[in-house]
């Protein structure tokens, strides 16, 4: 279980439906370990087919920021980070979207 409240959950799915439709999204870090304070950063990875166009996560980075959230989003993309860090990642995600369209 991720430590947000359902109304933000609910604004970070819209901007990734609309963003990343195809991508599975998963939630890691202190959200997602339960250790996040109030206004703790939301930490994503998208997991798309490929490699997310930077012009892409620009516009995903901006509507984040232009949200009515209450702390900030960081997103990565998974083709991107180094191999260590996937593997931290793994031991502790959460998923956010499944790229199929039904979360």
């Amino acid at each position: 279980m991720m430590d947000i409240h359902p109304r933000h959950e609910h604004i970070v799915k819209t901007i990734l439906r609309r963003h990343v439709p195809d991508a599975a999204v998963y939630a890691f870090g202190s959200r997602v370990a339960l250790t996040a304070k109030p206004h703790s950063d939301l930490d994503l990875v998208i997991v798309g087919k490929e490699e997310i166009p930077i012009h892409c996560m620009h516009l995903l980075e901006e509507a984040f920021a232009d949200s009515d959230l209450p702390f900030r989003v960081d997103v990565l993309d998974w083709h991107v980070i180094p191999d260590d860090f996937r593997k931290h990642i793994i031991k502790c995600r959460e998923a956010i979207c499944t790229g199929d369209g039904s979360r």
